[in-house]
Formats: C-alpha cells, structure tokens, sequence
C-alpha cells in the first residue's frame, strides 16, 4: 500500500507500507523484495521522496545498506552532476549529529531477506533508520 502525503512540499513524499511474512509462513513469496523493487521503480517515476515502514521480517546485522560514490570513478565514467548528487547524498551522514553513517545493531544475523533488503536500498539509494539514529542507542533490539 502506498500513501502520498500531501504537506505541501514540492517534493511530496511518497510512504510504501510493506509486510513481507517471515519464510516460515505459507504466506511467504521469495519474490516480494523484486516486487518491492518493481512498485519503487513505477514510484521513482512520480516522486522524488520515498520512505518505506513495516515489517520486512530482515535481518540486516550491520552490514552496509549504501554505496559511497567514488569521484574517480565518477569521472572516468563521466557522470553529471545530477548523477553525482545522488549518489553523493548519502555523505551527507558523515557530519550529521542525529543521524550515523553506520548502524548498531545487537542482531548481527544477516538472513536471506536482509541480503534483499541492503542489496534493495543499494540499488534505490535507501538507508535503514533502524540502528542509525542517536536515539536508537537506549535500545538493546532493534526489528526490522
């Protein structure tokens, strides 16, 4: 399900509210992260903010959910600036106070599902809140 949230903005964001059942359930589709992958794709299309919400039932450790532009291989291929921009906003997190670059998880299992997840938020330039705010340290688990 998704929902436009109309606030206003140039950029209204756009929020996906996802269920994926845990492997274990007869509900189970290993083709929900593809299908995911498809309905953010026709959303690109449309708005320029995306946030997804819910229970992915992923186990993501710590491993990294992004891809750190590298400016020499952004000129030897000759990206614009538009390109460049992107994959440069998640840098952005290196000097923010509230949010870090790296997540803490006590969970350092990394499933199936969680592979999918970071391989998804790679390839759409999505980052895992979970484990990466300031206020995430009072908590021992976090789910995602």
């Amino acid at each position: 399900m998704w929902l436009e949230l109309n606030c206003f903005s140039p950029y209204p964001p756009v929020v996906g509210c996802i269920y994926i059942p845990p492997n274990s359930s007869p509900y189970y589709n290993e083709d929900q992260i593809l299908i995911l992958q498809n309905e953010i794709t026709e959303m690109h299309t449309k708005h320029k903010l995306i946030l997804l919400a819910g229970d992915f039932n992923a186990h993501t450790g710590t491993s990294k959910d992004f891809i750190l532009n590298d400016p020499l291989l952004a000129n030897f291929l000759n990206f614009d600036g538009d390109a460049i921009v992107y994959l440069d906003a998640v840098n952005s997190l290196k000097s923010n106070k509230y949010f870090s670059l790296h997540r803490k998880s006590v969970d350092n299992k990394v499933n199936p599902v969680g592979k999918k997840l970071l391989d998804l938020c790679k390839n759409n330039n999505l980052l895992i809140l979970n484990g990466r705010s300031s206020i995430d340290k009072k908590y021992r688990s976090i789910n995602i």
